[in-house]
């Protein structure tokens, strides 16, 4: 029987679908404004570089949830069954202690942005947003990496 998932469940991965809705809508809006008017091609560019970036760092999360980083698997197969099991288990704190590092200093260089205001030149829209992505990524993360945690302590 097929398990029921919350939105909370693949809440990056709607949102994924829906920044590459958006990303593909505005480069197609782009490229055919090109052709009406030059002017406003920059202006979809920078629209569709906010969306790629939060489609990056939404992606961080969602590697995370699918432990699906990079990693060398030719190391976990020298190791007998119990060492793997200890060597991910460590990787997985270590991996969690950085994002936690990563979740704080984007929270703090995001306050530090929003607090100065700045507007993007091209589009009138503020700078803040795309700081915003990074600290909503890691934070994401750090809480994916908790999830994972206390399902592997419960399984």
């Amino acid at each position: 029987m097929k398990e029921k998932k919350s939105v909370w469940d693949n809440l990056e991965e709607y949102l994924l679908v829906f920044l590459i809705g958006v990303i593909t809508l505005l480069v197609l809006i782009g490229f055919v404004l090109q052709f009406v008017n030059k002017d406003l091609v920059a202006g979809m560019n920078q629209l569709s570089f906010y969306a790629y970036t939060w489609l990056v760092f939404l992606g961080v999360s969602v590697a995370v949830k699918r432990n699906s980083h990079m990693r060398i698997d030719i190391l976990f197969a020298m190791y007998p069954e119990g060492v793997k099991k200890v060597i991910s288990a460590l990787i997985e704190v270590l991996m969690a202690i950085f994002s936690i590092v990563l979740a704080v200093l984007s929270v703090q260089r995001m306050f530090q942005v929003i607090a100065a205001g700045e507007m993007n030149a091209v589009i009138a829209v503020p700078v803040s947003i795309l700081y915003v992505a990074p600290a909503v990524g890691f934070v994401l993360s750090v809480i994916r990496y908790f999830e994972r945690l206390l399902k592997g302590r419960k399984g």
